[in-house]
């Protein structure tokens, strides 16, 4: 049936009984020109069509009757109400499923596999439950959708048992482990990373899923830490590897690292986040220095490994940071200043006034200021009021690939 009147009659009264906490068997649906406007400003002709849909449904489901309003001779029939005497033969008609039903054993499912979670788990149990019991759709789930919920908590559970900072492993393989298809994990990650969010630093929350999951350790291809300097390495099953003796660079998987040593003293210690920008100061500078690439925003793995570099080297010794003149890059900045025990010096990364190219695209001051809010320490602190300063003259400032941006080495010194 096509007719606009009838489809919308149908579905206002599937509306009215088919809530997700109870079925309504009984009901009556008074039509009142205020709250059923189309089918009272409808064409005869559709009315008419409507009524002639209605009865039909009235004789195959057994569960619908109709009242029209008293007419006069020659007077066109109008409906007054609708009656709807047994909701469920009527909705078995319609071919529409019971939400309380479907609701109703979607909790159970949740609830049953509440034992195998980890703490945590429990209260998004709790949380999905409520909702789902009022109509809503927690995480954009719903009930019907309770199969991928219960395999979201699958992957939590499993990663959450591995111990943080000790996951480095590719998506597809994970998912053969933990489902059977290869990609069904891939089909996860959006619900995975909302289930995350509110456990995740400001920073990593407002990364895409993809780059939530990288950060947590699972990635398409996940990639080796690589550093430059006076390290050796000491690895699971393949004795040690002396970052010093190879060049420009040398890696290594975050999870075959299990203990490292600074053979000597650093001046400093940079972090880089882009791999071009890193192939070119490893390559071009060669001094003292200890240069580590962080992947953009750097996992857990990665970030037990900086923090094993960090635990040898002096107090002293500063720790810089390179990274995008955007919003993404300060939000690695202001992360990586909140994991190192010292605090993290931007190296080349205040805002240029200068358009080196006519496609150069503007960047925003405010978010930029945005983004190292929750930073206290003296060099970001530092950065965000040449920031303001930039905001209060007006100017206008552009993002910069850093392929235009010289390669400068850091100094042992705050310039």
């Amino acid at each position: 049936m096509s007719n606009s009147v009838y489809l919308t009659l149908t579905e206002r009264i599937i509306n009215l009984i088919n809530l997700p906490s109870e079925l309504v068997v009984k009901t009556m649906v008074n039509l009142t020109p205020g709250r059923f406007d189309f089918y009272f400003k409808a064409p005869l002709s559709t009315r008419l069509a409507c009524h002639e849909a209605l009865e039909a449904l009235c004789t195959q489901s057994k569960g619908l009757r109709l009242v029209y309003s008293p007419k006069a001779l020659n007077e066109e029939s109008k409906l007054k109400s609708i009656a709807v005497t047994d909701g469920r033969l009527l909705l078995n008609a319609l071919g529409v499923e019971i939400q309380s039903g479907l609701v109703k054993d979607a909790i159970l499912q949740l609830l049953n596999s509440v034992h195998d979670h980890v703490e945590w788990l429990h209260d998004i149990v709790t949380e999905v439950c409520a909702a789902w019991q009022v109509g809503k759709k927690p995480y954009s789930t719903g009930p019907e959708q309770v199969r991928k919920m219960l395999d979201a908590f699958t992957f939590i559970t499993w990663y959450e048992k591995q111990g943080n900072g000790c996951v480095n492993t590719d998506i597809r393989t994970l998912s053969a482990k933990l489902y059977g298809p290869t990609k069904q994990l891939e089909n996860l990650i959006g619900l995975i990373a909302s289930l995350y969010k509110p456990r995740l630093t400001p920073e990593i929350a407002e990364c895409k899923p993809a780059e939530i999951m990288a950060y947590l350790g699972v990635s398409r291809f996940p990639p080796n830490i690589q550093a430059k300097g006076p390290l050796i390495i000491h690895q699971k099953y393949s004795g040690q590897l002396d970052i010093s003796m190879s060049w420009p660079s040398a890696s290594c998987p975050p999870d075959a690292i299990e203990k490292i040593d600074v053979t000597k003293i650093p001046t400093y210690l940079l972090c880089i986040e882009n791999k071009t920008t890193f192939e070119r100061y490893t390559r071009e500078i060669n001094d003292n220095g200890l240069v580590v690439y962080t992947n953009g925003f750097p996992s857990r793995s990665w970030i037990r490994v900086f923090k094993l570099i960090e635990t040898q080297l002096p107090r002293q010794v500063p720790i810089y940071h390179w990274g995008d003149v955007d919003e993404g890059g300060y939000n690695i900045l202001a992360f990586l200043d909140r994991q190192f025990t010292r605090e993290v010096i931007p190296h080349c990364m205040l805002p240029s006034t200068v358009r080196t190219y006519d496609e150069q695209k503007e960047v925003s001051l405010d978010k930029l200021k945005d983004a190292l809010l929750n930073s206290t320490s003296p060099s970001i602190e530092g950065l965000h009021t040449q920031i303001q300063a930039l905001i209060d003259s007006g100017q206008k400032v552009y993002w910069i690939e850093q392929e235009h941006l010289p390669v400068l080495a850091c100094m042992t010194k705050r310039p």
